[in-house]
């Protein structure tokens, strides 16, 4: 479950990538810095990436990862949905800043989970499929964006964005609760 909701948050999060350039034309359209701009808003979600990364890890470590991915999860929904409504660049580029310091602790968190669970002997076989779950997220996730905005509107990505964080959120919590299930009828 846990390469499969991998997967669902690069679909999700790369649904907006070639996107984003379209969107700051929509938000800027008398400027000649599209190409800067551009920039800025795809590198302030990187930026919240990099400041919070290894505190998530850290909360990770000592809350649980499961219950740090779901806020993560939720955290990610909740931030992206504001861009679908907004009017300003500059406030665009501080939600995409808010969005990064939410997703920064998505993936590894998911991977320190998936070693914690998987057995020695195969944890680099494991691992690989993850890596292979999160590429195929890399290449749906344009395909789906691009279909949707020419269906809709750019502005309806960020909704369906936000779907898929809480869809990877609810099918998380189905999973973990039969696991606890099957762990409990097991001893």
């Amino acid at each position: 479950m846990m390469m499969i909701a991998t997967s669902l948050v690069q679909i999700a999060n790369f649904s907006l990538q070639p996107l984003l350039s379209l969107y700051v034309k929509e938000l800027v359209p008398h400027t000649n810095n599209i190409a800067l701009l551009s920039g800025l808003a795809f590198s302030a979600t990187g930026f919240g990436n990099l400041i919070m990364t290894r505190r998530w890890g850290i909360l990770g470590d000592h809350h649980g990862y499961e219950k740090i991915i779901g806020y993560l999860l939720i955290g990610s929904a909740i931030a992206i949905i504001p861009m679908a409504f907004i009017n300003s660049m500059t406030l665009f580029i501080f939600l995409r800043f808010l969005f990064g310091i939410v997703i920064g602790g998505l993936i590894p968190l998911t991977t320190a989970y998936i070693r914690l669970a998987s057995p020695i002997s195969i944890q680099g076989e494991v691992l690989g499929y993850n890596q292979s779950a999160r590429f195929l997220g890399n290449v749906i996730g344009p395909v789906i964006g691009g279909e949707l905005a020419s269906l809709f509107s750019i502005s309806f990505v960020f909704i369906f964005t936000a779907f898929m964080f809480l869809l990877t959120y609810c099918l998380l919590q189905m999973s973990m609760r039969s696991d606890r299930k099957r762990k409990i009828e097991l001893h």
